[in-house]
């Protein structure tokens, strides 16, 4: 290989190892225009524009890697999951409304660190916000009764605690604490669909939490947020398949309270497994069971007693039928 070109893919690795994506592209297309044929640079170039929410790019560049090596494992695997994202995350602009003015449900607050962002991409921000409160709360059959506070921040960590699925985008962490926050540093309308996806999981949380007084198990509460902020990607089952093959389900003790305080190695499988036990749960009894359990945990009723009157089995039950079925996928 040209030493030039590997200098340029060795800074471009250096530079998305430290979240700097944007750079990361423009060494790799340095490279690239040295060795036009470099099936990694490829793959790892619409890595980048992935992270970025560039999904047209990102498609692009997989898809020159595809060419070059179609029986590479590794680029085979990268492009379904770029694809399958791109499906989920690539939102027209044109469908969010762009709303001026104060809301009943929100207070959007944009830290001086981007005010520049522009008057457009705001408008639109709080259109998704708008269009949120409404799907989430129709779904829920729950509003908040004063404005909630909303916070876009600039993210300076490529890591979060928050973060609640590794092929996230680092750039865009989130998270409830009383207040939304959503930590950025690539705020543009090509990242429209997954600030989307954050603001729905938060806001979900936020409902759960009215709903329950903060008594709802981690599971559920995480499990109902991912459900109703995307659909499941066939990367994630996947991933669960091999997990229940090696054994290493996580138990629902382990799963009841905050995810934050579970090992960093199991985190992932935490969401994953939540996710698609809550979808279970839809498919098996229908959203509304879901609506009717967080009323009774609410309303005081123990854990478990919901559990049963709701789903007619315990925890452990749900878990265990859960199981049976991945392994019979």
């Amino acid at each position: 290989m040209n030493l030039l070109a590997k200098k340029h893919f060795y800074q471009a690795s250096v530079c998305y190892k430290r979240a700097d994506y944007s750079e990361a592209i423009e060494y790799y297309l340095a490279g690239l225009s040295i060795e036009p044929e470099c099936v990694e640079a490829y793959a790892d170039l619409a890595k980048s524009y992935e992270m970025l929410a560039c999904w047209s790019q990102a498609l692009r560049a997989i898809n020159q890697a595809f060419q070059l090596r179609p029986d590479d494992p590794t680029v085979l695997r990268r492009k379904n999951r770029i694809v399958e994202e791109s499906s989920v995350y690539s939102i027209s602009a044109s469908t969010i409304p762009s709303v001026s003015g104060d809301s009943r449900y929100f207070d959007l607050n944009v830290s001086p660190e981007i005010s520049d962002m522009s008057c457009d991409l705001v408008q639109k921000i709080s259109g998704v916000l708008e269009q949120t409160c409404t799907f989430v709360g129709q779904l829920l059959h729950c509003f908040p009764s004063d404005p909630v506070k909303v916070y876009l921040e600039q993210n300076r960590l490529a890591k979060s605690a928050h973060n609640y699925f590794d092929t996230f985008p680092d750039w865009a962490p989130a998270y409830y604490d009383g207040d939304i926050r959503i930590r950025c540093c690539n705020y543009s309308m090509s990242g429209l669909g997954v600030l989307q996806t954050l603001i729905r999981h938060e806001w979900t949380h936020m409902i759960v939490d009215l709903i329950t007084g903060g008594k709802c198990p981690a599971w559920i509460d995480e499990g109902l947020a991912m459900s109703i902020a995307r659909q499941m990607f066939s990367f994630e089952m996947e991933y669960l398949r091999v997990a229940n093959g090696n054994g290493v389900m996580l138990k629902p003790q382990q799963l009841n309270g905050s995810f934050s305080q579970i090992d960093s190695r199991l985190r992932r499988l935490a969401y994953y497994q939540s996710h698609a036990i809550l979808l279970d749960l839809i498919d098996s009894f229908g959203f509304s069971s879901i609506c009717v359990f967080l009323g009774l945990i609410g309303s005081g009723c123990q854990l478990e007693d919901a559990i049963k009157k709701v789903f007619g089995k315990t925890t452990i039950q749900i878990f265990s039928d859960w199981q049976k079925k991945i392994g019979m996928d």
